[in-house]
């Protein structure tokens, strides 16, 4: 902008009184539509950029239900019985394939407001640990009292993950009774055992690296964000711990 002024007002001193104004518009005018032409080239590239995001999305989701159908189990280790899943799309047949590493059960329903808080950050989670292949997957219990509203609630968020509809949910709440407020996510190995029940301060606190803290507590072992890893000199803390100040 600070050129283009400077090049108006030297052509504008250039020119005769009588065209000086009609010089000046003119150029005005081009600088406008050049400058209209940049925005709409901005936006077709950060549209096409989006569109091939979108896609690059619905591929990993296709990956994914493949990786569901092809190597899942009939047998839910973690429910200890036989239950149908379906995704958002009420596409029945779906199971938790059997190289899940961890499990959330997550327990909402769409008439609650600290779930609609929540359930963008979980898609944000489960969709950056998806681009990563990480094994994880997370079934979500309804509280609704009509499945239409689950099946609305789910589409209207865009979870990428699991359901069950309401008449196959008895197995999922006797094997996690005492649930006593929503939103609430379990985590659960491949073998049943409870991780953790505090997955949604986790998940606030630490987001996508809330699964990496869940794999130590499980491992028993000591977890870092990677913030911390990259400031992290091994064996300094217990010398540290040593030290008397």
């Amino acid at each position: 902008a600070e050129y283009m002024g400077t090049f108006l007002h030297m052509a504008s001193a250039s020119a005769s009184p009588a065209s000086s104004g009609w010089l000046r518009w003119s150029l005005t005018g081009a600088a406008l539509v050049a400058t209209a032409a940049v925005y709409l080239w901005k936006q077709s590239v950060n549209e096409k950029r989006a569109i091939a995001s979108k896609d690059k999305r619905k591929e990993y989701i296709r990956k994914l239900h493949r990786r569901r159908l092809d190597r899942g189990a009939t047998m839910v280790p973690f429910l200890n019985c036989s239950v149908d899943f379906c995704d958002a799309n009420q596409n029945e047949g779906f199971v938790i394939a059997p190289d899940t590493e961890l499990v959330g059960i997550f327990f909402t329903a769409s008439w609650c407001p600290p779930c609609q808080d929540f359930v963008p950050r979980l898609v944000e989670m489960y969709n950056e640990l998806l681009d990563r292949n990480e094994k994880f997957e997370i079934l979500l219990v309804s509280a609704d009292e009509q499945e239409e509203d689950m099946w609305a609630y789910m589409a209207k968020y865009d979870m990428p993950w699991l359901t069950c509809r309401h008449a196959e949910r008895l197995p999922v709440l006797q094997r996690f009774e005492g649930v006593e407020s929503i939103p609430t996510l379990i985590i659960v190995d491949a073998a049943g055992k409870v991780v953790t029940k505090d997955g949604v301060e986790d998940v606030r606190s630490f987001k996508y690296e809330a699964f990496y803290k869940w794999r130590c507590t499980r491992g028993g072992t000591e977890f870092l964000t990677e913030e911390q890893q990259q400031n992290h000199v091994p064996g300094l803390s217990p010398l540290l711990n040593k030290l008397k100040f």
